[in-house]
């Protein structure tokens, strides 16, 4: 599923503007890195991307169809968001955690299925944190808690990932393994990832925000120059090629703090 966006602009209001004519191409299949220093709207736009909020003006679209002229039901079916911070509003089973992602999928008021089931321990064991299927919520370390919401995404089967900064709190080897799974889904993913050496290492793109825009967009190999990486971080780096033909990316601080 294509997801596209076309000038979207939007505000908090207060004379803030923090998205200001974003346009973004997202094809069916592509996994694409939202790049860009803190406070840049990454996550702002991938709310926007998935409904959660409305532009103040501009069109997201999906397979070409408005995103707001679909049901609420159906979007959901559609597209799943992870968001920077996972947490339920009760104290509950990783499973039963998990299989909220089944809830767009269920008739109203129905009960679940053993499909659902089967869909949540299969998202469980691609986490690798099956083994916690019947622990608590709150009983989980920050990293567990990111696998189950991932998880979770996952388990939802929808055909768009949107996802905030999906490492956040992984430990290097799992940082790697989510990224290797996003990378090789069949799915359309979008996710904001603050390590540009990864997302050189699995994005098919990336697209930088700067300032309420996009700054540049495409392969990481012609988007992540050192010239750009300055501009945008206000870092050194130096870029060579790997084995593959991604970018690996060495950046290094200039100045003082």
């Amino acid at each position: 599923m294509t997801v596209d966006a076309r000038r979207i602009r939007w505000s908090p209001g207060r004379g803030v503007l923090v998205l200001d004519g974003i346009d973004l191409d997202v094809p069916a299949g592509a996994f694409v890195g939202l790049l860009g220093p803190n406070g840049s709207g990454k996550s702002t736009l991938l709310r926007l991307l998935a409904g959660v909020r409305r532009p103040d003006a501009g069109t997201v679209r999906l397979d070409g169809r408005d995103l707001h002229s679909l049901p609420r039901r159906a979007a959901a079916r559609r597209i799943a968001l992870l968001a920077q911070e996972s947490s339920t509003e009760v104290d509950m089973t990783v499973l039963d955690a998990v299989l909220l992602g089944r809830i767009p999928h269920r008739a109203r008021w129905g009960p679940l299925g053993g499909d659902d089931v089967r869909r949540a321990e299969h998202a469980l064991a691609l986490l690798e944190v099956a083994a916690l299927r019947d622990r608590r919520w709150s009983e989980l370390s920050g990293g567990e808690r990111q696998r189950v919401a991932i998880a979770r995404a996952l388990a939802q089967d929808p055909d768009v990932l949107l996802l905030d900064e999906p490492t956040n709190h992984l430990d290097v080897r799992h940082q790697l393994a989510v990224l290797e799974l996003l990378a090789a889904s069949p799915r359309t993913v979008v996710a904001a990832l603050h390590d540009v050496g990864l997302a050189a290492r699995y994005c098919d793109g990336v697209a930088v925000l700067h300032e309420g825009v996009v700054h540049a967009a495409g392969p990481p190999a012609a988007v992540l120059t050192p010239e750009l990486l300055e501009k945008v971080y206000g870092v050194g780096a130096e870029v060579t090629t790997g084995g593959d033909g991604r970018p690996r990316i060495d950046l290094t601080p200039l100045g003082a703090w």
